[in-house]
């Protein structure tokens, strides 16, 4: 189906009344065989056929003043007891809408808008825009219950059965809370990411200058003002005193094993001497030749023994 023919169609004209808050009625229009159902106000002070009558131009919300009862052919919406409106001020009719270009679009347009809020779970109502120029259905927000028009973007409130615009103080305030959070947010993740060195590095005190000196501090000072974030002073001074002592048992181990080694060389020597004795006593009664050779050496042999002892 094309543009012009939806221009001109009475289903899409009925719904696009439906869509603007009028209501179908169960009654058909009485022109010829027409068969189109007859479309009406809220209040029920207007009825017309989208086919045979010509077509409104304000919300269903409007109060008409009823037509006359005589049935004609062609009914008319204006009102009985105002003037007749002059033919270039006269509402459009269905073969109006076709010279409008942009009605389709707007009307598409506003259909995806009401898609995308339904989407969304917002409420689609049976009031419409209080702008007479729109009348577009009104949506309800699933959570704060105020209304919103996708044509026109405002925000109603409902208070005692009549639109209010809804007052936009709520927009910066939510704004603020939501910066506010954001620096919090900020905030606690920096503190959770902090490496350790530097948390423990701002509980260090700072080197104290004394007039204009700018010298270095002493490694002695550095000492006492600046100790591993992961370690107390109490530690450190706990392992220098096992330090000490491991130092200490140490040298007497060495001590001892000294101790050991030379009285071990004095025993040897002391067996050496009485060895080489005997020897000498064994040599004086020798008479044998190939005996005393092998005494000879022997006691050479011990001698050397106990230089050597006796070196050490």
């Amino acid at each position: 189906m094309t543009q012009a023919n939806q221009d001109t169609d009475p289903t899409a004209l009925l719904g696009t009344y439906l869509l603007q808050g009028w209501v179908m009625t169960d009654e058909i229009c009485s022109v010829g065989e027409c068969s189109v159902p007859l479309m009406r106000s809220k209040d029920k002070s207007l009825k017309f056929c989208v086919a045979h009558d010509t077509l409104p131009t304000k919300g269903p919300y409007v109060t008409y003043t009823k037509p006359s009862a005589t049935p004609t052919p062609q009914r008319s919406i204006q009102p009985s007891s105002t003037p007749t409106a002059s033919p270039s001020a006269a509402a459009p009719t269905a073969a109006d809408w076709k010279q409008d270009p942009g009605f389709m679009d707007r009307r598409q347009r506003a259909s995806e808008l009401l898609g995308q809020k339904m989407l969304a779970q917002w409420a689609l109502l049976n009031d419409v825009c209080p702008n007479d120029a729109c009348s577009a259905p009104l949506v309800r927000h699933p959570v704060e219950k105020y209304l919103h028009c996708v044509v026109c973007e405002r925000d109603y409130d409902l208070e005692e059965g009549q639109l209010r615009p809804r007052p936009l103080t709520a927009a910066p305030q939510s704004l603020a809370k939501s910066h506010t959070t954001a620096q919090e947010d900020m905030a606690t993740s920096a503190s959770q990411t902090e490496p350790p060195n530097t948390r423990a590095s701002l509980h260090q005190p700072p080197v104290k200058l004394h007039g204009d000196d700018t010298s270095l501090p002493t490694s002695a000072e550095l000492e006492q003002l600046v100790h591993s974030p992961m370690t107390s002073p109490a530690t450190d001074r706990r392992q220098k005193r096992h330090k000490t002592l491991a130092t200490a048992a140490g040298s007497t181990s060495v001590a001892a094993a000294s101790a050991n080694v030379v009285t071990a060389i004095a025993v040897s020597t002391d067996r050496l001497c009485q060895k080489l004795l005997a020897l000498t006593e064994q040599l004086e009664t020798c008479e044998d030749l190939h005996d005393c050779q092998l005494l000879c050496q022997s006691i050479e042999a011990c001698s050397n023994a106990i230089a050597a002892c006796r070196k050490v």
